[in-house]
């Protein structure tokens, strides 16, 4: 019988592409303030909204990375596999002879191919009754706390405003933006990228989170957290 595939590989990849957008991030704070000698001067290699939108870009990254990171975890937990720790979720139904079987069952369809067919993770109710399909009460993905689940389902709609700029894409992010900063009005180019460089106000989860300087390391906190909860 074939070994189970793993999720060593599965975490580590998705901490690391977590650190490269993390990094990216810090490496264009600079330019978002436009008060330097350079910036009055024009020579800023930078304009601050180009800078709000590398953040932007940073953080679509990040959300990417934890679409494919959940997905992942779920097909292994459902061929059998342990995450690092050695936990195991309890299978409703036997393993699945491996992760192309697994993906099959997902989709109910013999010609599923990861190359050429996705699956929604979004909004975590998907997920979560997804689960329990497979899943023992949907655990781990039925075990995040109720309390950040709106925020990771406010990191979608954040994702849609900077892959595109249709009006609902817009109207979820005004309202995103006005229930973190409890401001009823936004700036005139006020972007995701702005919102990301605010003070968490409305998010105090946990102490890593609430100590957060702004809403981007408060996520990055946020889905290093949640990653440890599906796949400790």
């Amino acid at each position: 019988m074939a070994r189970p595939p793993g999720l060593k590989t599965v975490k580590s990849d998705f901490i690391a592409n977590i650190i490269s957008a993390s990094n990216l991030f810090e490496a264009v704070v600079s330019f978002t303030k436009g008060k330097t000698y350079d910036a009055i001067q024009g020579s800023e290699p930078l304009h601050p909204a180009q800078a709000r939108r590398v953040m932007a870009l940073a953080f679509m990254i990040i959300v990417s990375a934890w679409e494919q990171f959940v997905e992942s975890v779920f097909i292994r937990y459902m061929a059998g596999a342990c995450s690092p720790s050695g936990y195991q979720p309890v299978l409703r139904v036997g393993p699945c002879a491996g992760l192309q079987h697994a993906g099959q069952l997902l989709r109910g369809n013999m010609a599923f191919s990861f190359e050429s067919n996705f699956l929604l993770w979004s909004p975590w109710k998907v997920v979560t009754d997804r689960a329990k399909l497979f899943f023992d009460h949907g655990k781990p993905f039925s075990s995040l706390p109720d309390r950040d689940v709106p925020s990771l389902n406010h990191a979608f709609l954040l994702r849609n405003r900077v892959a595109h700029s249709s009006h609902k894409a817009r109207a979820d992010f005004v309202r995103v933006a006005r229930l973190y900063t409890g401001k009823p009005m936004l700036r005139r180019g006020y972007d995701v990228g702005s919102l990301l460089l605010e003070k968490p106000s409305l998010h105090t989860h946990s102490s890593s989170y609430s100590q957060a300087d702004h809403c981007f390391e408060a996520y990055l906190s946020l889905f290093i957290e949640l990653a440890g909860t599906i796949a400790p």
